[in-house]
């Protein structure tokens, strides 16, 4: 059930200390709800607050068919977000951020339209089980056709990494890498890539890989 937290304010203009809502929650949120929408039973406002201890803020508007929201932005440190999710296999370091150009939802097909997504993770690093360094990687996503598609590129990291990653609307995905190691990768990461990917002549690897986001285990 949804719970809220010291509510402040009203309807269209409050704040509360926490909303709740089965295992997430919503630390400080604050909104703001413009009137006009309200008469043809649309909600439509801005809003902010924190989550995983990183701070968001964004426009949405919502009804009975459709989400939508824009100019949504999402900072935090990645391992914050890991520890949320519950995610203890792998260790990662280094801030990133989220920024929302546009999206829109089906709420009756439970589905996205549309999608705009931009991510930058700075300082990127993998701690455990393997030390990595990753260096800035930076993701642009969009949707064509019904397909969610992610390029992937990244900088300054023991390897280069760019390629694509593709997501249909019922979960499976597809994804393409290609990896440069740079000269302060160590051995222990080479024969790893090794074993899940194809070294190239160059000394590149490429990495091949497809299955569906259900049966993904982290």
């Amino acid at each position: 059930a949804l719970s809220i937290t010291n509510l402040q304010g009203k309807i269209w203009a409050g704040s509360a200390d926490q909303i709740a809502w089965k295992k997430w929650q919503i630390d400080k949120p604050s909104w703001e709800i413009e009137w006009l929408p309200l008469l043809s039973q649309n909600v439509t406002g801005k809003i902010n607050g924190h989550f995983f201890n990183g701070a968001f803020d964004g426009k949405i508007d919502v009804n009975q068919q459709r989400i939508t929201a824009n100019n949504g932005h999402y900072n935090n440190n990645i391992q914050n977000i890991l520890d949320g999710l519950n995610q203890t296999l792998v260790s990662l370091g280094g801030n990133i951020r989220f920024n929302l150009k546009h999206l829109e939802v089906d709420v009756e097909k439970q589905k996205i339209d549309t999608l705009t997504l931009t991510t930058i993770w700075e300082q990127a690093t993998v701690t455990a089980p393997l030390r990595l360094k990753l260096g800035k990687i930076t993701t642009k996503t969009k949707m064509v056709d019904t397909k969610i598609i992610t390029e992937i590129n990244s900088v300054s990291g023991d390897i280069d990494i760019s390629g694509l990653m593709t997501v249909t609307q019922d979960q499976n995905f597809v994804t393409k890498l290609k990896l440069h190691p740079n000269s302060t990768l160590t051995n222990e990461i080479k024969l790893t890539l090794r074993l899940i990917g194809q070294e190239m002549p160059n000394g590149d690897f490429l990495i091949n890989k497809k299955g569906n986001l259900r049966y993904l285990r982290f």
